[in-house]
């Protein structure tokens, strides 16, 4: 009994494997070094709008995160600076948060936003 030859096929099917492990990999790890800034609305509390996407290249691991968590508690700390200024009150459901990752159009609602000035750069 003769064995044939090899076609190439394992030899395809290994390399589309192994680009694919490859190409996860590579994003995987840079996707966990990317954050996104978000704010809702005062109209629409449902509302996920994309402010700003966090995404330098650094050798620290939580850069990205940490410059994103620290506008976000500014910008709020600014909402609240704003409402004690002209004595509204202040809206509790709006305002800014993080999260890690690219921006997403689904995701969760934040119901509770941090608020420091000045804030912690840690």
């Amino acid at each position: 009994m003769k064995l044939k030859s090899d076609d190439g096929c394992g030899t395809v099917i290994f390399m589309v494997i192994a680009g694919l492990a490859i190409w996860w990999w590579f994003f995987a790890k840079v996707e966990e070094n990317i954050a996104t800034l978000y704010r809702n609305s005062a109209i629409d509390h449902s509302m996920r709008i994309h402010v700003a996407t966090f995404d330098a290249e650094e050798s620290d691991k939580k850069y990205n995160v940490n410059n994103c968590e620290m506008s976000a508690r500014l910008r709020n700390a600014n909402i609240v600076a704003l409402m004690d200024s002209t004595e509204k009150s202040q809206s509790q459901d709006v305002g800014f948060w993080c999260e890690i990752g690219s921006y997403d159009e689904d995701g969760p609602q934040r119901i509770f936003f941090s608020a420091e000035f000045p804030t912690n750069t840690e």
